[in-house]
């Protein structure tokens, strides 16, 4: 009984925080997962940070590929539940706005292959003076 509270106790920041750093110990990249999982990218990252649950038989590879305890594997089959502040329920649009950005903005900061190598491009074309601003 202690193993399903553990579960139910678990956080999206504690899922990620597994995810992130089973990602990190085997050096894969999400490109190389999600290839692994025969899944998009933008798919897998956000299934991997709890956005939106797995089927049982791709968790259990993405739980042998990471090597994922079984709680973690467990709680990416779940579906998340999400709570919105009583003040974003007055008005549809922003509600649709705060759900979007709750629920792909995680998901695709880490799966956007420029994100932050764009970033560092940029920087060190800036210090190098060959950077020409509206141009990768």
């Amino acid at each position: 009984m202690t193993g399903v509270w553990q579960r139910a106790q678990m956080t999206p920041a504690d899922l990620r925080d597994h995810v992130l750093s089973a990602k990190t110990a085997t050096g894969l990249s999400w490109a190389a997962i999600a290839e692994a999982l025969h899944r998009p990218p933008a798919w897998t990252v956000g299934a991997l940070f709890g956005m939106h649950p797995m089927p049982a038989d791709v968790a259990v590879k993405a739980g042998a590929l990471l090597d994922l305890p079984p709680d973690v594997v467990s709680r990416l089959q779940r579906a998340p539940y999400r709570v919105a502040e009583p003040a974003l329920l007055t008005d549809p649009t922003i509600y649709r706005f705060h759900e979007a950005l709750t629920v792909y903005g995680p998901r695709d900061q880490g799966a956007h292959p420029r994100g932050v190598r764009r970033r560092d491009h940029e920087r060190d074309q800036l210090q190098a003076g060959r950077h020409t601003p509206g141009r990768p």
